[in-house]
């Protein structure tokens, strides 16, 4: 910095009330917390690859707001670390490991807001560009005992300007159901439902469920039509008959718990509209992982996540 406007800054800064010089402390934060997003993000990739055509071959084409941009040999088309990406085009970089930490903490939208100096519409928006990138971290495959249930709700247009009107006699919304499928080593896999059958229940779980895996559910016509087709082992336990255990294996406890405090956490938000359902499941999902104390830094990264893209760094 050149000496005069050093001593011209000081000047000022000497006339400054107590509000004005928190402001000013406010600025140098979030600019020193700007660069040190910036670094966190350009350093958790293994291998940075063109998001556009996915080639390796490029060349550094300068810098913008402190990330470095580079340009592709064989699209000629330039990117950074966020192209791409949930993250892409979103502003104020200085503020977003203070919001990873309110997501972190499960903080409602308003409160989020305050916190970080934005707008409930910017705090909204940020949620969930956050959070669509946890999809990419469901699990991929169940082991061992492995249990199931689903619950039907329904559907929330909470936010919504054109709201259908209730169908059937009585009045009612369609229902979506939540299906939740769980192992005894915490993998979780779970899923928005429109309408639950036998081809939906394929269609989520027939592939990522362990060949030599014991499924376990309710006594369900479902879940045995399921089973047939699915070629797997099956326990079932009856609750309509007081059975909660089977022969000290089969049950399913854990995703009873598992979805008990998923419903208890959803609580402060006062309903979750049914089309960002999926991102409120990651969300808790990520949480529990980490048994309800993420990292902020591992929610940024998360956030970042391109399938086939760009190669992350395993977060640990």
């Amino acid at each position: 910095m050149k000496t005069k406007i050093l001593k011209w800054f000081e000047q000022q800064i000497n006339q400054f009330n107590t509000c004005e010089y928190k402001a000013l402390k406010t600025i140098i934060k979030n600019f020193d917390d700007k660069k040190m997003v910036a670094n966190l993000l350009e350093t958790s990739y293994e291998k940075v690859v063109c998001p556009h055509c996915g080639e390796d071959k490029y060349y550094k084409w300068g810098r913008q707001n402190n990330l470095q941009r580079y340009k592709c040999k064989e699209c000629n088309r330039t990117f950074n670390c966020l192209s791409k990406t949930p993250l892409a085009r979103l502003r104020k970089k200085g503020r977003w490991l203070n919001y990873s930490k309110c997501l972190a903490e499960g903080l409602t939208v308003r409160y989020s807001s305050e916190l970080c100096g934005v707008s409930k519409t910017t705090s909204f928006r940020w949620r969930h560009r956050f959070l669509v990138g946890s999809n990419e971290y469901k699990t991929t495959e169940l082991n061992g005992i492995v249990e199931t249930i689903d619950f039907t709700i329904p559907k929330n247009y909470k936010g919504s300007r054109n709201i259908p009107k209730p169908s059937g006699r009585n009045g009612r919304y369609d229902n979506v159901s939540i299906l939740f499928s769980r192992d005894r080593n915490r993998n979780m896999y779970d899923s928005v439902v429109e309408k639950l059958s036998v081809n939906s229940l394929r269609d989520n779980l027939k592939y990522i469920l362990a060949k030599d895996s014991l499924f376990c559910s309710i006594n369900s016509n479902l879940y045995r039509d399921f089973i047939k087709i699915s070629k797997r082992r099956h326990g079932y336990i009856d609750i309509e008959k007081g059975e909660y255990v089977k022969k000290d294996i089969v049950h399913i406890n854990n995703v009873i718990r598992y979805s008990r405090g998923l419903f208890i956490w959803m609580i402060r938000f006062r309903g979750v509209a049914t089309k960002y359902l999926f991102n409120y499941l990651s969300w808790f999902r990520d949480l529990e992982e980490f048994d309800m104390n993420i990292p902020s830094k591992d929610i940024l990264i998360r956030a970042m996540t391109i399938t086939n893209k760009l190669q992350l760094l395993t977060q640990t």
